[in-house]
């Protein structure tokens, strides 16, 4: 299986529309989280540094919201 790489400009699309709906802040990071808890059980590590690579742009992106 090939690893996932961050894709840029799709974690940039996915937190610009997170900052312009808030309420679904909440629902985007519970399923982040589900993805990222599956692939650790599946050892699939790739996919897990692109979820970290989310929360970490949700993070300066996005403060205000969450």
């Amino acid at each position: 299986m090939k690893e996932a790489e961050p894709n840029d400009r799709k974690i940039g699309k996915l937190c610009d529309y997170a900052s312009k709906n808030p309420l679904r802040i909440p629902k985007i990071t519970d399923n982040l989280e589900q993805i990222c808890y599956k692939d650790l059980r599946n050892e699939v590590f790739g996919s897990v540094k692109v979820v970290l690579c989310i929360y970490r742009k949700f993070l300066s992106s996005c403060k205000e919201q969450m």
